[in-house]
């Protein structure tokens, strides 16, 4: 083998060692490598997900306790059914602080909200279907006073201790200056806890 041949086969030799370490070193290394991106690439945005997801339950569990709260405000101001006497006995101390005069009051029978009693018709009245812990009680008021203190008593109405919704208003004159205003009201109530019969052993 001459001199020209040698380096010939080195060559070769050298040129099969590198496509070797191309196909089974560098290529495989290079797939290891881009199956490592993707890795990555995919936690890095499984990540990003989970922690919009625990920004949002923050921002659930906070607006959850806003809502507690102000649905225990609103409880607080609903009375229950053995407490409307209270209640009824209560406005007629408000109407006569004022200066003004009851010339009636008439409550109704309570009962469920009219939306309520529209879903379970139209749910055919299902017997898992449950009815919301309050009913309401229409009250007809009628009461006499001045002008102002008739505009006085339903400023004030906004911080009667108790929930009452007026849907219904009408002012005629009598004896001026003296108004009669007949309104019609809503009273949300309470309705009594249902008692859990005691299991008995034997």
């Amino acid at each position: 083998m001459n001199h020209r041949e040698r380096v010939l086969l080195m060559i070769g030799i050298v040129l099969l060692g590198g496509v070797c370490l191309k196909f089974f070193i560098y290529d495989s290394q290079q797939l290891t490598y881009t199956s490592l991106e993707q890795t990555r690439d995919s936690a890095s945005s499984d990540l990003a997900r989970h922690q919009q997801i625990m920004l949002r339950s923050a921002q659930v569990r906070a607006r959850y306790r806003q809502l507690k709260g102000q649905l225990a405000k609103v409880e607080a101001k609903l009375p229950t059914g053995d407490e409307v006497p209270a209640l009824l006995t209560a406005m007629e101390q408000f109407t006569t602080r004022l200066g003004m005069r009851i010339i009636s009051i008439s409550p109704g029978a309570a009962h469920a909200p009219d939306t309520v009693a529209a879903d379970a018709k139209s749910a055919s009245a299902t017997s898992s279907a449950k009815s919301p812990p309050y009913s309401i009680m229409p009250l007809k008021l009628t009461v006499r006073g001045t002008f102002p203190q008739v505009v006085q008593y339903f400023h004030d109405l906004g911080n009667f201790p108790r929930l009452v919704v007026v849907d219904s208003i009408a002012v005629s004159p009598e004896k001026l200056p003296q108004l009669i205003v007949s309104m019609g009201a809503e009273i949300y109530v309470l309705d009594a806890p249902t008692a859990t019969p005691a299991k008995t052993t034997r």
